[in-house]
């Protein structure tokens, strides 16, 4: 019923009272003014009903939903009026604030209707305009939804169900759901011929198409290609003529694309240029390929051939069709001095030749090819081809693609035609004043010379012409100065010292701060003189170098200086190389005291002395001269010389000059401090054993210091401190010795070797009174001990006896123990003693085989002497009770019960005491209880052994 309303509405609001054209402003307003006289007397009628009837909230519906659309229409063109900025800072919810407050009123209409009167006639328009607004607000998951209850409601056939089958489809062809869309399009479509027929169908044929259905696409296209011709039909033409080829091309129908093109009468080549260029967007180059083929061979016109063959260009270069690109390339040439390509085609063809010229010069130097020399020689030629099509398309500009032919032989390894090329660029670019490729043409040909496989005839011939060619156009350059060195080079490779001393004398005026460069020069020109012997020349540099001439170092002067000593030196090596050793020892002593002869020169040359006096036997100038040479080096001269330092040092020690042979010992570590090498370790060591067997312990100790400072490691160091240790236990230097021991206590390997010295000073702060301290070293050389057993290390036998007999005052007051307790009557008294007493021998023999686990030999004997002791004490006083008090009778059988109890553990005794006579023969025990333990039982008298006090040892040195 709306749309006859409106239909009137139009041809009545579309001219005015005289029938002349009204604007689209004033059309839509007078529309809006009759909606709106209607919608009032709508919803006055309605509110009469009670709002209960639907026909009238329909109605309200509909007039609120075209009310909506023609709002929109206005704002659609108040916001496009708009410029891009304002847009994009514009609030779209203000801008399209009246037409979606018409929707929501619609929408409140409808839903009335759906609550109130769900079985209502025409429910389905009331979903469909319900999802024609949801779809207006942008709420398509809403839509979809009241689009599907449309369908569901509608009478089948209807337009109303067609329209929402279509909108559903639609739906779904935005979310690509194409297989679920192509149904209800079909459905749809095939009851509906409205305008809109062609644009609804133009879907379907995609969604055919998105399902590779070709031939259904296909066939959809050509019939809405035929309707489009209909003005009753939106015209879709242009559209089907720019997809349909991709459909034909898709499905692999290319000739029946080509056949329908020229059956429409289209300029179709055209139409393939497009489709090949869409082909090659999506990746697809086979197929654009095929099309360009095709419309290259129908294009008639320049113009028109250069388009496709501009395509061509860029789809061979994706395959690296060599071949007909160049063969592309070179009629665009043509094309191009015909003035007939515009500049965007000149610029991709341009991009196309340097492109294809620079991949193949690349391949042509390429390992690819190294060893397959036709395809390399291939590569060149064709890169040599676009460099002339290159020098075509930039006129007056021969020098830069002739140069760019000689770097493309260069990289094929043809450095002799390279060579011409760069000759003929050069020249050409002076010509042109084209300064950049003269530049890099003049460096070709210097790169060209430097090739190995340049023919040495030929680079004999080019060097000396091109090297001063340079010069002569560049003399002060970083380029010339390379040059000057490589001529430098040349001449002495030549032999030609004469110019290359006149090169060295340019270039020192040329570049006099470059003292490195003017360095080594003189330094070639120097050592040639010095070869031959011609000290004068050398004299005469050095005096040039002093009155400014040449400009160097300090370090350099000194090593010209050096090379004087040198051939002093060499004389004095020649008179050794003789045997004349008193010759050679009057010269390394003149250089020692020249002035003139440097630090190293000093060095060297007291190092020689050092050795010659060794080798002579005459040690105290041998040890005189090292202590120089070690004074003179510095610690790399020293590291390269000290096995020798260590030679001397050792020799000194066997004849017993000790303190000489520390103190070299000592200057080595000094020396060699920042140096990581072993010898430095092993001098450190000699040094400090040596001083200390001198009694030097405070030069012991300064070594000591001067170790901790150069890095000695840990081990030797530690075994540095025991060494000490010594001396400071013997002078009872306690705090001296504390400190020194203590790293060597936390040491996870050497700590066994201080729990001598940790029980001197156990003993000492025992003496103190000290019983805390005391107490604190005995846990920790409790815990060495433990620790060193855990890990199996080796624990010095001093260390074991110490752990030992720290564990025999438990032993001596278990025998106390035993021997306090009496035997005596009555009966029952007797027997618990005994008890008692036989249950502490068992726990002293525990504690015996703990201490026999030590591996301490006097530890083990003593332990044994008084588990023996007890033993044989116990079994005694057994064998000698006689109850008081008691019948001769009862003592007679209570003497016989005892021998029962007694005779055992007096074999135990025995078989204890032949244990430890094994235990001393095995181990080879020294202890003082051994006599004790080994004598006959029952002997009157038991052998000992006493030490005189008065005896001493005798000491490191072997003086006392």
């Amino acid at each position: 019923m709306l749309k006859h309303v409106l239909a009137v509405l139009l041809l009545i609001v579309t001219t005015n009272i005289w029938g002349a054209k009204i604007s689209e402003d004033e059309r839509r307003g007078r529309i809006l003014d009759i909606i709106d006289e209607e919608l009032n007397e709508v919803t006055r009628l309605s509110k009469q009903r009670g709002n209960r009837d639907p026909e009238l909230l329909l109605r309200a519906a509909e007039l609120n939903l075209e009310k909506a659309r023609l709002v929109r229409e206005s704002e659609n063109e108040r916001f496009l009026a708009l410029s891009a900025e304002q847009r994009r800072s514009a609030d779209q919810d203000k801008a399209y604030a009246g037409s979606n407050r018409n929707f929501q009123v619609a929408n409140q209409y409808a839903s009335a209707v759906t609550k109130q009167f769900p079985n209502y006639k025409d429910i389905a328009d009331v979903y469909y305009i319900l999802a024609y607004n949801a779809r207006e607000l942008k709420q398509y998951d809403q839509a979809q939804k009241y689009f599907a209850l449309a369908t569901k409601k509608a009478r089948k056939g209807s337009n109303t169900f067609h329209k929402s089958q279509l909108a559903l489809a639609d739906s779904l062809y935005n979310k690509a759901q194409f297989a679920k869309a192509i149904p209800m399009y079909e459905s749809a479509l095939s009851k509906l011929n409205e305008t809109w027929w062609t644009k609804d169908a133009f879907n379907l044929a995609w969604c055919y198409y998105r399902v590779k259905n070709y031939t259904k696409a296909i066939n959809l296209m050509k019939e809405i290609h035929q309707k489009s011709s209909d003005q009753r039909f939106i015209n879709m033409s242009h559209f089907i003529e720019r997809d349909l080829g991709g459909f034909f091309i898709e499905a692999r129908r290319t000739d029946e694309a080509i056949k329908w093109y020229k059956a429409q009468n289209i300029d179709f080549s055209n139409h393939l240029i497009k489709i090949a260029k869409v082909m090659i967007a999506q990746g697809k180059f086979t197929q654009a390929e095929q099309l360009v083929n095709e419309a290259v061979s129908m294009q008639k016109t320049t113009e028109g051939r250069a388009e496709v063959l501009t395509l061509q260009l860029d789809l061979f270069d994706k395959f690296e069709k060599v071949p007909p690109h160049l063969k592309a390339s070179e009629e665009l040439t043509k094309i191009f001095e015909d003035r007939k390509l515009d500049r965007s085609q000149a610029k991709i063809l341009d991009y196309q030749v340097a492109k294809k010229a620079a991949e193949l010069q690349k391949a042509a130097a390429s390992d690819i090819y190294k060893n397959v020399k036709k395809t390399r020689e291939l590569r060149a030629r064709q890169a040599n081809e676009y460099f002339s099509l290159l020098t075509r398309l930039r006129p007056g500009q021969t020098a830069e693609p002739t140069f760019f032919k000689g770097e493309t032989a260069y990289a094929a390894g043809k450095y002799t035609e390279a060579m011409e090329s760069y000759q003929l660029a050069h020249s050409s670019a002076l010509k042109e004043k084209n300064t950049k490729v003269a530049s890099q043409a003049m460096e070709g040909m210097l790169a060209a010379l430097g090739q190995k496989g340049f023919p040495q005839s030929l680079a004999e011939k080019y060097y000396v012409p091109v090297y001063t060619s340079y010069l002569a156009q560049d003399g002060s350059s970083a380029r010339a100065k390379v040059i000057r060195q490589k001529l430098f080079k040349v001449y002495m490779g030549r032999n030609d010292v004469d110019n290359a001393e006149k090169v060295m004398t340019e270039y020192a005026k040329n570049y006099p701060d470059d003292f490195k460069t003017q360095e080594a020069m003189l330094a070639e020109v120097m050592e040639d003189a010095r070869k031959k012997k011609d000290y004068s020349k050398v004299k005469f540099f050095v005096s040039e170098i002093n009155n400014g001439t040449y400009k160097v170092s300090k370090k350099y002067a000194d090593a010209l200086r050096q090379l004087m000593t040198k051939i002093q030196i060499e004389g004095a090596q020649m008179a050794l190389d003789k045997g004349d050793k008193s010759t050679a020892l009057k010269s390394y002593i003149r250089i020692y005291s020249s002035n003139e002869s440097t630090p190293r020169a000093k060095a060297n040359a007291a190092y020689n002395l050092a050795a010659l006096y060794y080798e002579a036997g005459d040690l105290p100038e041998s040890y005189k001269w090292a202590v120089v040479a070690l004074q003179e080096m510095d610690g790399k001269e020293a590291k390269q010389f000290s096995t020798s330092f260590l030679a001397i040092s050792s020799n000194l020690f066997l004849r017993q000059r000790f303190q000489q042979s520390a103190d070299l010992g000592a200057r080595t570590v000094a020396k060699l401090c920042t140096q990581g090498l072993a010898a430095k370790n092993t001098a450190f060591k000699n040094s400090v054993f040596l001083w200390l067997a001198e009694g030097k312990i405070d030069k012991a100790e300064e070594v000591m210091g001067l170790g901790a400072r150069c890095g000695i490691d840990v081990g030797t160091m530690n075994e540095a401190r025991l060494e000490l240790a010594k001396e400071y236990a013997r002078s009872k230097r306690w705090e001296s010795l504390a400190e020194v021991i203590k790293p060597v206590a936390e040491s996870k390997s050497q700590a066994p070797l201080t729990i001598v010295y940790l029980e001197s000073l156990r003993q000492t702060y025992i003496g103190l009174g000290d019983t805390a301290k005391a107490q604190q070293l005995g846990s920790q050389i409790l815990g060495i001990y433990r620790g060193a057993k855990a890990k199996n290390l080796d624990i010095p036998v001093e260390a074991l006896d110490i752990i030992a007999l720290g564990l025999m005052p438990k032993l001596e007051q278990k025998r106390i123990q035993l021997s306090n307790m009496k035997l005596e009557f009555p009966e029952q008294n007797f027997n618990q003693t005994v008890k008692t007493k036989l249950s502490v021998l068992d726990s002293l023999t525990v504690d015996v085989n703990e201490i026999q686990k030590t591996g301490s030999g006097k530890g083990i004997v003593k332990a044994y002497k008084i588990l023996i002791n007890s033993y044989e004490a116990f079994a005694e006083e057994l064998r000698l009770f006689s109850p008081e008090g008691k019948s001769p009778e009862y003592v007679e059988s209570f003497r016989k019960a005892m021998s029962g109890v007694w005779t055992p553990i007096l074999q135990t005794a025995q078989k204890r005491r032949m244990d430890v006579k094994q235990l001393i023969q095995k181990n080879t025990i020294l202890s003082e209880d051994n006599f004790e333990m080994l004598a006959a039982q029952g002997a009157d008298v038991i052998p000992s052994y006493h030490k005189q006090d008065q005896m001493v040892l005798m000491d490191r040195g072997g003086v006392k």
